[in-house]
């Protein structure tokens, strides 16, 4: 894979999880600047390890588990925010 391969299979990734990977690690965090600066770890990484996902066996394992973190991260925040609703409700009287 030549560079310019490897740099639009990495927008190519950048564009189909970096939103999850982006909202995963605020979940983990919970500070924008450091969240950002997982995910520029994150896909550095994959692009530095680019060459051993060549195998399309690891490019699928790879997109399961990505998969995988972003089903659970919807569930986690649509939990989190029927919380935050919860509590909204509680600190204005009112009930959910």
């Amino acid at each position: 894979m030549d560079g310019e391969e490897r740099r639009r299979q990495l927008v190519r990734w950048m564009r189909e999880y970096g939103e999850a990977v982006l909202h995963l690690a605020y979940f983990y965090v919970r500070d924008r600047d450091v969240a950002e600066d997982v995910f520029q770890d994150v896909f550095l990484r994959v692009y530095a390890e680019m060459d051993r996902l060549r195998d399309e066996r690891a490019v699928r394992t790879c997109r399961v588990r990505l998969h995988r973190a972003r089903r659970r991260l919807k569930v986690l925040l649509a939990k989190e925010g029927s919380l935050h609703e919860r509590r909204s409700d509680a600190e204005a009287g009112t009930d959910g």
